[in-house]
């Protein structure tokens, strides 16, 4: 997502409530400013891309194997793409059909991580775990410059 400018304005009203930043945003510093905005938050995301590989090694393969024909073709099928997105409910429900417990919690603790501070700032919906529409993007001193208007 290219910021609009609403999104820049979200930026700027954000970035003149951290009060961390008030001596950056006075002298003009703005890697300083987007540096803070690229560190690690306490807001878990789900991720858009997850590998087939990754959900495959961390999945219980010898539980999987005593599943049904049915429980493992709908799990075939959403492993199908090669990548898996997690931000789609529909495959966190499909992940939750097939699987139970300490199988769920590996495969849910792999498909989400926490947000940096620019991501947790552009989610789509509410409650932990969240999406962002800027998942894997960097916020750049160009950015940050644009939004607070110099």
């Amino acid at each position: 997502m290219s910021l609009d400018p609403t999104n820049y304005a979200a930026l700027k009203t954000n970035i003149q409530g951290q009060g961390s930043l008030t001596g950056a945003v006075a002298s003009s510093d703005w890697p300083t400013v987007a540096n803070f905005y690229n560190a690690a938050s306490a807001t878990a995301v789900w991720i858009p891309n997850l590998p087939r590989s990754v959900v495959i090694a961390n999945t219980n393969l010898v539980a999987f194997a005593t599943k049904t024909t049915l429980l493992q073709a709908t799990f075939t099928l959403m492993l199908l793409d090669g990548i898996v997105d997690a931000t789609n409910a529909n495959i966190r429900a499909g992940f939750s059909t097939v699987f139970q417990g300490a199988d769920l919690t590996a495969l849910s603790n792999i498909a989400q991580r926490l947000a940096t501070r620019y991501e947790a700032l552009f989610v789509s919906q509410a409650g932990p775990p969240i999406v962002s529409a800027v998942f894997g993007q960097t916020l750049t001193p160009d950015d940050v410059q644009k939004a607070m208007g110099k």
